[in-house]
């Protein structure tokens, strides 16, 4: 007879065990990320997976600037578009913008531009994701404008990251050189005016100058090579870090929950503030160079009090000089503040919003020492004439996070600031605009 199968052994006691403490882990995981979940809605934060996976990506890219040659070699001509160049008239440049730039100038003096309203922005990081980002909200919002029935829209973006003033004006010169013929300039601006003259003064680099952390690793002359290689590879290697860890958060799907998410995002906070900490470190090495006395400007010896007026009245001056740039040639020019996250008490700020405020110090009390001054000279731009609109409130009322970082936003805050700015650009339009381009070029 064939002999039966023995009865299956119940499972040991140790086995029961794993399954229970695996079972509690789970429920307690669920029931936590349910918790959190209903704790930040009531908050008035909700748990937003695609906001989040915005601000890991966005962190991973503001690492990723490209470093000059730590050996000192110039960059050669036409290796790649995103390279950084110095530039006679306005400082730096991406080697693909400069080239680009020459490129719509040929079209503008083909006429290609005639029948076109052509609108460009100017400004420092928020106007270039703004207006990138918003394109076609912005375009077509302007293009909705009865008096611009005749005329298809223009909208070019000439927003560049760290920009400011007078930086916006040197190249609106640069392009009226070349032979841009724009209808409407809108300048888009206030962080950085503030913030980065009080980064450079803490390096000793003049306040007008270019921002120290661009300009300076590009112009300074470095002489100790053997410690330029120790910080520029501390640069690297945190940047290469931060977009390591980007990648495996949004593709393994962590972001989606609250709990792992949370977690994931402070990760990249604290990668971003160590890479921060080095570049500013590394920012610091060039300046106390001797031999980079010329490109940190003359020396600036001002006190506390005397400082802040002048970073204040090179904002005045830059938008003086665009307007009366614009005013001669019949170009619209309106010149808008933007908000920033440190201005207190210009936003309700999130949970998240907190988390994500830290920056450089000085960009930080620029904001806050700052913007109550830039509000008070907008106010003698605008008794000048100059097309001058404050929207550094614009946030006041809104309760939703918008801001990822010490100055940047996306999301509602986005939408409502592009909007402001096309209510402000539309409220200096001429009465009447023709249907072509009026403008003769010389001969």
């Amino acid at each position: 007879m064939p002999t039966s199968a023995p009865p299956p052994r119940p499972p040991s006691r140790t086995s029961r065990r794993v399954a229970i403490v695996l079972g509690s882990v789970l429920v307690a995981l669920v029931l936590g990320e349910a918790g959190l979940r209903v704790a930040l809605r009531l908050r008035g934060d909700p748990w937003d997976a695609e906001a989040a996976a915005e601000r890991v990506r966005a962190l991973a890219t503001g690492m990723n600037a490209r470093l000059p040659d730590p050996r000192g070699a110039a960059p050669a001509a036409g290796t790649e578009p995103g390279t950084h160049v110095l530039h006679p008239y306005y400082g730096v440049d991406r080697e693909g913008d400069v080239a680009e730039l020459e490129a719509k100038a040929r079209r503008f003096r083909a006429g290609e531009y005639d029948d076109a309203y052509v609108v460009v922005t100017l400004g420092g990081s928020v106007c270039a994701l703004t207006v990138n980002e918003q394109h076609e909200r912005i375009r077509a919002a302007i293009a909705a404008d009865p008096r611009l029935a005749n005329r298809r829209v223009e909208l070019v973006n000439q927003g560049r990251g760290a920009f400011k003033a007078p930086q916006q004006a040197t190249l609106l010169e640069y392009l009226f050189a070349l032979g841009w013929r724009p209808d409407a300039v809108v300048e888009i601006d206030g962080f950085n005016e503030v913030a980065i003259p009080n980064g450079n003064w803490k390096s000793n680099v003049h306040p007008v100058q270019p921002m120290w952390g661009t300009w300076g690793l590009l112009a300074a002359d470095r002489s100790d090579r053997s410690r330029e290689l120790v910080l520029a590879s501390e640069c690297l290697l945190l940047a290469r870090e931060g977009s390591q860890t980007a990648e495996r958060l949004l593709a393994s799907g962590e972001l989606s929950s609250a709990i792992l998410g949370r977690v994931g995002v402070k990760r990249m906070v604290r990668i971003q503030s160590r890479w921060s900490a080095a570049q500013g470190e590394y920012a610091r090495f060039l300046a106390e160079q001797t031999s980079s006395r010329a490109a940190r400007g003359p020396v600036f010896e001002a006190t506390e009090d005397e400082a802040w007026p002048q970073f204040v009245d090179t904002w005045f001056e830059n938008s003086r000089s665009l307007a009366a740039s614009c005013a001669a040639r019949g170009i619209t020019y309106v010149h808008v503040l933007q908000p920033t996250l440190h201005d207190e008490g210009s936003k309700p700020l999130t949970e998240a919003e907190r988390a994500s405020s830290d920056g450089p110090k000085p960009w930080m009390k620029g904001a806050k020492r700052g913007y109550p001054m830039l509000r008070e000279a907008g106010k003698r731009l605008a008794a000048e004439g100059v097309g001058f609109v404050d929207l550094s409130l614009l946030f006041r009322d809104l309760t939703e996070p918008t801001y990822y970082d010490v100055c940047h936003f996306r999301g509602r805050g986005q939408e409502l600031f592009a909007d402001a700015i096309v209510e402000a650009l539309r409220a200096r339009l001429p009465a009447e605009i023709p249907a072509k381009r009026a403008w003769t070029r010389a001969r």
